[in-house]
C-alpha cells in the first residue's frame, strides 16, 4: 500500500479502495481488478481516435511527465527514506528547454541507424 500526500489532501490506497481526504472531508473510492487484458483498452482506443479524427488525447504528454515525476519522486523516497517534495525542480518542467532538446521526428538517433 502507498500513500500520496499533498498540501490540499491525501490518496491512501486501502483495502477496500482509495481513501481520498481533502480539507472538505474524506470519502472512500471503491474499485475493482481490471483484468490485466482490459487494463488499457479504454485509454488506447481514446488516444487512436485522438490521433485519428484529431483532437486532445484524454491523456497528454504533460500528463505523463507529471507521472514520472510521481514515479521518480517514489523511488528516489524508497531508496532514502525520505519524503520528496514535488514538484522535482521549482516550476516544473521547462517546456521549451525540453523542446529543445527532443529529437526532431525525422532524425536518427543514436544506436537506431
Amino acid at each position: 500500500m502507498f500513500d500520496l500526500l499533498g498540501p490540499r489532501g491525501a490518496i491512501l490506497r486501502s483495502q477496500k479502495g482509495w481513501r481520498i481526504t481533502r480539507p472538505d472531508g474524506e470519502e472512500e473510492v471503491p474499485f475493482e481488478p481490471t483484468p490485466w487484458p482490459e487494463l488499457f483498452k479504454r485509454q488506447a482506443q481514446k488516444f487512436l481516435k485522438a490521433v485519428v479524427e484529431g483532437g486532445e488525447p484524454e491523456a497528454t504528454g504533460e500528463d505523463g511527465l507529471r507521472a514520472l515525476e510521481v514515479g521518480l519522486a517514489a523511488i528516489e523516497s524508497a531508496r532514502t527514506g525520505r519524503r520528496i517534495k514535488l514538484p522535482l525542480r521549482p516550476g516544473g518542467i521547462d517546456k521549451q528547454d525540453a523542446r529543445s532538446k527532443a529529437p526532431a521526428r525525422n532524425e536518427v538517433l543514436p544506436g537506431e541507424g
